[in-house]
């Protein structure tokens, strides 16, 4: 039995809100899923103690999901942001308005260097996501990137 891309997009959701809620239920955030699962945005995506802002505004391409990882991590290029982006750019590639590997450029989003080693090391399990790489991995991954930058 396959299963569909849309129930797959509705278990990560579920995980990344649990993990998102565990940091403080109360902040306000809001995932957004694109019409055809090839995109998620998140607002209000929680950034470690002693950034600020604590929260950032980041957005996957999801195109090849769930085949292969997202290619990098948008952030939303805006004035708050700046120093927060500034302070991860000593840690992992950031460029504005372009993407490599494949990661075309989105504008209004500064775009980062986050991928697995290769195509091959994505090891999506759909039966058990978390006992395989997903997306929530992924997001994970980048919070720990931003914790050790910051």
């Amino acid at each position: 039995m396959t299963i569909s891309k849309q129930a797959l997009m509705n278990q990560e959701i579920e995980i990344i809100e649990n993990w998102i809620e565990a940091f403080d239920a109360d902040h306000p955030y809001e995932i957004i899923v694109g019409s055809k699962f090839e995109s998620l945005i998140i607002q209000g995506f929680p950034l470690p103690d002693g950034i600020y802002p604590d929260r950032l505004e980041i957005a996957l391409l999801l195109d090849h999901y769930p085949y292969e990882s997202p290619i990098g991590i948008y952030i939303r290029s805006i004035r708050q942001n700046e120093k927060i982006i500034a302070q991860i750019r000593q840690y992992l590639n950031i460029f504005k308005d372009q993407g490599f590997h494949g990661a075309p450029p989105i504008t209004g989003y500064d775009w980062v260097c986050l991928h697995y080693a290769n195509d091959r090391s994505w090891s999506f399990n759909p039966r058990k996501l978390q006992e395989g790489d997903c997306l929530f991995k992924f997001l994970e991954r980048f919070h720990t990137l931003c914790r050790e930058a910051c």
